[in-house]
């Protein structure tokens, strides 16, 4: 291999994670750390959809001041350890034609009359989660565009009042349901799967190939049958009375441009043999599930039920 065809030591770490395991063993181990920002009487802005690709887009932004030349052009830093530009905004690998999701999200509540930023990262990316949180309220307060978002209506004064980090190490194992309500809190993209609402265990097996993917920021790679288990999956029963058509906004890099896509919302349940994707349900909680996903879309709760 030459040297332009060689891997950097980020990309040589997703490529050959040290460790083979299943689905049951990756929810078990799942680590990851979220961090929440409370900004002040902003509760209003988490209905407008251009609020999570804004501030992703102005956060990334922010990283390219601290970055190397060579991940500014997209190519791997050559630093030790490389800089959070490369980790958080460059694709690491493509297997076919699918590349290694990013290893984080962002997600946005509100609580009171405030709005919480939250970016959720995954595995050992939060190898630089001190100088991601950093750039995050460096964006809040000087990059963001808080009067456009708010489209002339009033907002106080730029406040931050809670800043704080929660982690999870592991899922709890669940003695396995015979139905699960997933109750999506974000529209799934459903761009290319306009038939979603018909098919709807597509869902599954968007959620399947993006942990997958994932997996390797967990330094795991997934062993699973993945023809028999896409089999299991389709033969589950699904239904919904409140699953909608809807849309998301994404921003794209290569286009320069914010993308408008099908979407869905509402309420999807599922019954039958759910052990075998349980692992799956409840580790896309975390992560969400769908194109967009980095931007908050595809974001749900489920509910387990006997």
């Amino acid at each position: 291999m030459n040297d332009e065809n060689k891997l950097s030591p980020l990309q040589q770490r997703v490529d050959e994670p040290a460790r083979f395991i299943g689905l049951e063993e990756l929810a078990a181990t799942w680590f990851s750390q979220t961090i929440e920002i409370k900004i002040f009487g902003y509760g209003e802005l988490l209905n407008n959809k251009d609020l999570l690709p804004f501030i992703r887009r102005a956060w990334g932004s922010e990283l390219v001041r601290g970055a190397s030349s060579e991940a500014i052009n997209e190519a791997p830093c050559p630093w030790t350890p490389p800089c959070a530009l490369d980790v958080f905004f460059r694709e690491q690998m493509r297997y076919g034609k699918h590349g290694i999701p990013k290893p984080y999200v962002f997600a946005a509540d509100k609580k009171e009359q405030n709005l919480v930023v939250k970016l959720n990262i995954f595995g050992f990316a939060n190898d630089w989660l001190p100088v991601a949180v950093e750039l995050l309220v460096q964006t809040l307060r000087e990059r963001v565009s808080w009067g456009k978002l708010a489209r002339g209506e009033f907002l106080p004064k730029f406040e931050i009042t809670q800043l704080r980090t929660s982690t999870i190490e592991g899922f709890d194992v669940v003695d396995t349901p015979d139905m699960v309500e997933i109750s999506f809190i974000t529209p799934l993209d459903s761009a290319g799967n306009s038939d979603l609402i018909d098919e709807p265990h597509s869902f599954i097996g968007r959620l399947a190939r993006r942990i997958d993917g994932l997996a390797r920021w967990q330094d795991a790679k997934l062993e699973a049958d993945w023809f028999a288990l896409s089999e299991q999956w389709k033969g589950l029963k699904y239904w919904s009375e409140e699953l909608t058509s809807d849309y998301t906004k994404r921003w794209s890099h290569r286009q320069n441009a914010n993308l408008v896509n099908d979407a869905v919302s509402g309420k999807l349940m599922i019954a039958g043999n759910l052990a075998p994707i349980l692992p799956l349900l409840i580790i896309g909680q975390n992560c969400h599930a769908g194109r967009g996903a980095v931007t908050g879309q595809g974001r749900y709760n489920i509910i387990l039920s006997n």
